[in-house]
């Protein structure tokens, strides 16, 4: 592969140009123009330039005309220092020249006309400019986005599904996809600019499978009841079944299982592995001799599991079929009667025209419009944009000029349709004589270019693909090196690498460090990192060349936003502002849904709850006592109201923004967000939202559409460039950047803290899986061919080159320095960095499945070795440092450590961000506003044996949809006067309105009469001595907090064993306001008061799993006893206030956690529930710490609560 000299590069033909980092690809662009201006004649407005973003095209026609400019100049100044310029000024004669210098001012006053396009801006302007060839009407419009229009043809065609399923298909549908958004995300692999080879597409079944699998399972249940002993002897005694496989455990749980599901009587759509033992290919497999036991119950259960397996294979590939091609014929007939077009639809219908009847002509018109192309960022094509151009411009008497200038290594754009095997098939179309590279990076300082070069030329496969995608080293320009940076007189390492020890970190039993751990050392170290460069810089002792390092020379780069808020969390503690460029909705910023609160009150001011609600936002400000003043002052109240009601009319006479505005000045609005931490960026969300708000109004007018419109468009997936959050200011700010934005950027000081999070994807659960097909480089979906496993492996090497190419745009952004992190990191073996860092010389990953080496290494000692030597070969241009992640220094910027202006007296008090707050925010991060109804209801499980015995409440769905459903059954009963009858009537109607089947009213009904009739600890009695006028359900509190932080928590719990580990590791930020919870039950009993929690998770198939061991462990895995001590507090305060002689001791009985699977009255260990009454001295200790000292809200109940207990 020769190296690119853009003076004499031939002008003709097909060029394929691999550039590589900092190598000046954008220079030699216009240098390739400019000479096509001048030695080939052409004309400013036919020679096309693509590139593939509207920032970059702005970007390249600003350089261009900045260079046009400077070569007129110096042609007039008779004497062009342009070395382009000079190489063909040399050999004209004084009336060339004359022309040539009339040729660059001409192109210099037409730069405008200048053909600078987006591959999209490019395709539209021909469908436009060639419409009847195209046949395209005249008068279409771009539409920016077409995802409502796919969500509303899956909720169509998911409505059309459900409408013609039975009962047994639409369960399977609702398992298997939950809904059209579930669905539409399976079928996010089929969406692709070019139509994938889709891998297998049998026909659909019909209902009537379902039905077969109905009818096989009734004769299943049939055998079994008339043949059960007969089949029991057979397990049980048969001489030819190995008895290490067929235990009498494992007998006995296959014949719990399968008398829980005959009991049961729904057809499973997944197979518990006790069932499996009934069938012939298990019986056969565990046998021994050929002596296999043979029954016709047995036939029965193996044509069960094959037909099972054919069926919902069958029918997921059928759905998937039938959906995406309703939902394609969907969008189609809508695009076409609103005359539209979206994105990837100009490039189809472009295409569509090329290859139709007149797409010869077409392509010549094209082609004598646009003689020569010249195609930007190639590595970012598709199959279907490397067509177009292939069609335009290999025509038949010879191809070009046609110049493809990319860089392999830097295609990371794949989520956004671009395929780097359409970049591998056009320079295999070219020829390796017609292949160039540029082989000089002017960026980067020379240590960083040797430190790139020495790690990824250490790898016989850097990028996986190596001869489609070779790694070449460059040689440094050695611009960098004219100013350096310097720090405490040196120049350090270019590439520094923080080992992160495991001492005093969490670490898995294994003892590598925990990917949460790690990633907050990181972050903690990260941080101190940047605090002492800014300091030193403050001193003069970092700099470069001779000017100070600033913030906004310094990024940090991270693959997801979570990584960035991470960041920019440890920076601002030690007092370092910084800026996220991010392409994040705005629609998920915290302000979208206060917004949404406010804009709903103002749509229904005579709503009470909804004007509080709004009142309560970051937005308008209003703190507790404030609200709590609207109970007794009627005419706040209506003050308040009546402002709302004129924004209301405001909106229905003259439209959302007159409304909206009117509400930011009089509310002072700017002043309440400005207040907020990261005030700006918030107030930009809040302008941001109105305007995008604005917009919509025209398509959904009136409060309740437009209002619908934005509660759909909160947590959107891949958020439109109108969406994508806004910048605050420009300040000198430290940046913190996606990978993914810093591409085509560069930055003096970069930092890389998390590098171990690039790695590619499991495939293992995924419906279709993406791949190319080696052979032919085509793009494939598989849904569940018989080669899915192999073409998962193709699909995992994919992506891990995609990885590596992340990590090399990642670590070649920086011009002097870059810093990254490592450690001894669960998983961290398998992710791109590892790959690098330690690679396998033995391996062909095209052929072995791809592993780093780091997996051999023992221990963290070993890790360090291999480290060191990476460095020590590096000759200087890398370092190891140790990775400190402690609270170090803070940055004070200069500024302010000597004020112009004399400084305020700091007030001792602080006003901390006032806000609500529950147990599970505090301990899941989950919103603190609703109940939690075992939203994490899979619990971790004990270990799996064979031996499991099974009822049928083991087998009733998981999730938060069956926890709502167990909690409302318990809340309408009354536990002490419920008959049969009447509980049946509340579970069967529960179970319909939350959509579960009828067969599970039976296993539930016997569920909650277990509930009911086991006995309690400490109580002389059971649930059905508590009546309604004893109970409360569903209690909302909110109790004030004065100040709340994880310090001040751990500290209070310190020396109770049992709370202890439910507040280690909690991350809540220090609050203010107040704490809000639902208690699912607070019930009385002999004069004594108890709290009570249903629990659905599910912990086992066994009752024995439900006992107070494995209790124990639930409870800590969820962090209970943190909700167990919060609840407690709130009753404490309830009680102490409405109980003249209230005393703990007297009065608390304590708290029962029903885990309502595994209670049984028969059982002596109490099992499924757990009691516990904390001590009183914690509580105590906990309510003032807790204490708010204005004494606002002196009972943590509000509303009808208060007087639920009759005398209380």
């Amino acid at each position: 592969m020769p190296p690119l000299d853009p003076l004499t590069l031939p002008l003709d033909g097909v060029r394929l140009i691999e550039a590589s980092a900092g190598t000046g690809k954008t220079h030699n662009i216009v240098t390739l123009f400019l000479r096509l201006l001048l030695e080939k004649d052409a004309d400013i407005s036919r020679i096309l330039v693509v590139t593939f973003t509207n920032a970059a095209t702005e970007e390249l026609r600003g350089r261009l005309r900045e260079r046009l400019r400077a070569a007129w100049a110096e042609a007039a100044n008779h004497g062009p220092k342009d070395p382009v310029l000079a190489a063909v000024w040399e050999p004209l004669d004084e009336a060339q020249r004359s022309q040539a210098q009339r040729r660059l001012w001409d192109a210099v006053c037409r730069m405008d006309e200048a053909a600078v396009f987006t591959i999209h801006g490019f395709c539209q302007r021909m469908l436009q400019e060639f419409a009847f060839e195209s046949a395209v009407p005249f008068d279409w419009d771009v539409l920016p986005d077409d995802g409502d229009l796919y969500r509303e043809a899956a909720a169509d065609f998911w409505r059309h599904l459900m409408k013609s399923a039975d009962t047994l298909k639409a369960r399977w549908l609702l398992d298997t996809w939950d809904g059209p958004k579930g669905l539409l995300k399976a079928l996010e692999a089929l969406k692709s600019p070019v139509r994938p080879r889709i891998l297998p597409l049998p026909p659909e079944k019909d209902d009537s499978d379902f039905s077969a699998l109905h009818e096989l399972f009734e004769k299943i249940r049939a055998l079994w009841n008339k043949g059960r002993s007969d089949i029991e002897d057979i397990l049980r005694h048969h001489q030819g079944l190995d008895r290490r496989s067929y235990t009498r455990p494992v007998i006995q749980n296959a014949l719990d299982t399968m008398d829980a599901l005959v009991e049961c009587g729904m057809p499973p759509l997944s197979l518990p592995d006790p069932f499996k033992r009934f069938t012939p290919r298990s019986l056969a497999a565990k046998s021994k001799g050929g002596r296999a036991p043979s029954h016709p119950f047995f036939d029965l259960c193996g044509r069960y599991e094959d037909l099972l397996q054919e069926l919902l294979n069958s029918n997921r590939l059928g759905v998937l079929r039938s959906a995406y091609g309703f939902m394609e014929q969907a969008v189609s007939r809508r695009k076409e009667a609103e005359r539209s077009l979206a994105f990837d639809d100009l490039l189809q219908r472009f295409q569509e025209a090329l290859s139709g009847p007149v797409g010869s002509k077409l392509a010549e018109a094209v082609r004598q419009k646009y003689p020569v192309a010249l195609i930007d960022e190639f590595q970012d094509t598709d199959p279907v944009q490397y067509w177009i151009f292939q069609r335009i411009y290999i025509a038949p008497n010879g191809p070009g000029p046609l110049c493809l200038i990319g860089d392999p290594k830097q295609a990371i754009y794949s989520f956004r349709g671009a395929d780097i095997f359409a970049y591998m098939r056009a320079k295999r179309d070219a020829g390796p004589d017609s292949v160039y590279t540029m082989t000089t990076n002017w960026r980067s300082s020379s240590g960083l270019v040797r430190a790139v070069n020495h790690l990824f030329s250490r790898h016989p496969y850097p990028f996986v693909f190596h001869e489609d995608i070779p790694f070449h080293e460059v040689q440094s320009a050695g611009r960098a090196d004219q100013e350096p940076l310097r720090v405490n007189g040196t120049v350090p390492a270019a590439l520094q690498i923080r080992f992160i020890p495991t001492k005093g970190l969490d670490c898995t039993r294994e003892g590598f460090i925990t990917a949460e751990a790690a990633e907050r050392a990181a972050a903690a170290d990260c941080a101190g990192v940047i605090v002492r460069l800014l300091n030193l810089s403050q001193k003069g002792l970092a700099g470069i060349g001779n000017r100070p390092i600033q913030a906004r020379d310094l990024a940090v780069l991270v693959r997801s936003h979570r990584e960035g808020r991470m960041v920019q969390e440890a920076l601002r503690r030690r007092g370092v502002a910084s800026v996220s460029l991010q392409r994040e909705s705005v629609f998920d910023a915290p302000e979208a849904a206060d917004l949404l609160a406010v804009l709903s009150a103002v749509a229904e001011p005579a709503d009470d709850r909804l004007l509080r609600t709004a009142l309560a936002t970051e937005i308008l400000g209003w703190n507790a006592l404030r609200l709590h003043s609207l109970e007794d002052d009627e005419a706040l109240m209506e003050d308040v109201q009546n402002r709302f009601h004129r924004y209301r009319d405001l909106w229905h006479r003259h439209g959302f923004l007159a409304a909206f505005m009117t509400l930011f000045k009089e509310e002072n609005v700017p002043g309440h967000v400005r207040a907020l931490p990261a005030g700006e960026q918030r107030l930009t969300n809040l302008l941001h939202l109105a305007e995008l708000l604005h917009a919509a109004s025209a398509s959904h007018p009136g409060t309740d559409r437009l209002l619908r419109w934005f509660a759909d468009r909160l947590h959107q997936e891949n958020a439109p460039e109108e969406e994508q959050l806004r910048l605050e200011s420009d300040e000198n700010l430290v940046q913190v950047v996606t990978i993914h934005k810093s591409k085509g950027l560069e930055y003096p000081i970069v930092f890389v803290p998390f590098p171990w999070t690039i790695k590619p994807r499991g495939f293992k659960d995924l419906e279709a899986v993406r791949f190319h097909d080696p052979d032919d480089l085509m793009l494939c979906v598989d849904l569940g061919s018989d080669s899915l496993d192999d073409h998962r492996q193709l699909a995992y090497r994919e992506d891990l080159a995609e990885c590596l190419r992340l990590v090399y745009v990642a670590l070649t952004r920086a011009k002097y320095l870059c810093i990254t992190s490592w450690g001894r990191i669960n998983k961290a073996a398998a992710s791109a960095m590892a790959w690098l860092l330690f690679p396998k010389s033995e391996l062909d990953p095209l052929k072995d499945p791809p592993k780093s080496a780091m997996g051999a290494l023992t221990g963290e000692d070993d890790l360090r070795k291999e480290l060191a030597a990476l460095v020590s070969s590096a000759d200087g241009a890398m370092a190891l440092e140790e990775a400190e992640w402690g609270m170090g220094d803070v940055w004070v910027p200069k500024e302010d450590r000597d004020p112009v202006f004399q400084a305020r007296t700091f007030r001792p008090r602080l006003d901390l961000p006032w806000r609500v707050t529950s147990y599970t925010h505090m301990a899941l991060g989950a919103e603190p506003h609703t109940p939690d109804y075992d939203a994490a209801a899979d619990d971790v499980q004990g270990e799996e044996d064979a031996s499991q015995a099974m009822d049928a409440i083991f087998l009733f769905p998981r999730g938060p949809r069956a926890g709502r459903c167990l909690h409302e059954i318990f809340e309408k009963i009354d536990f002490s006067t419920v008959t049969p009858p009447d509980a049946e009537n509340v579970v069967a109607e529960t179970l319909s309105r939350h959509g579960l089947e009828p067969a599970w009213v039976k296993p539930v009904l016997s569920m909650v009469e277990n509930v009911l009739a086991t006995p309690l600890p400490e109580l002389p009695g059971t649930l059905r001595h508590i009546g309604l006028k004893d109970r409360l359900n569903e209690l909302e509190f909110h109790f004030p907090v004065a100040r709340l932080d994880p310090a001040g928590l751990g500290q209070a719990v310190r020396g109770h064993a049992f709370y202890e580990p439910s507040v280690e590791g909690l991350q809540f930020e220090a609050l203010q306001g107040l704490m809000r919870g639902f208690i699912d039950v607070v019930f009385r009993f002999q004069g004594r008061y108890f709290i009570a929690d249903y629990k659905s998770n599910h912990l086992g198939n066994r009752v024995e799993d439900y006992r107070r061991k494995r209790l124990e462990q639930a409870m800590h895995h969820h962090r209970y006893p943190l909700q167990l001590l919060l609840y407690t507090v709130a009753v404490h305060r309830y009680l102490a206030f409405r109980l003249p002689d209230y005393n703990y001791d007297s009065h608390f009985g304590g708290v029962f956690y029903f885990f309502v699977r595994g209670m049984r009255p028969e059982s002596t260990e109490h099992s499924g529930v757990f009691f516990h009454r904390p001590p009183k001295v914690l509580v105590e200790h906990l309510d003032a710490l807790f204490h708010q000292p204005s004494g606002l809200f002196g009972s943590p109940f509000q509303g009808s609560h208060q007087s639920a207990f009759s005398g209380v």
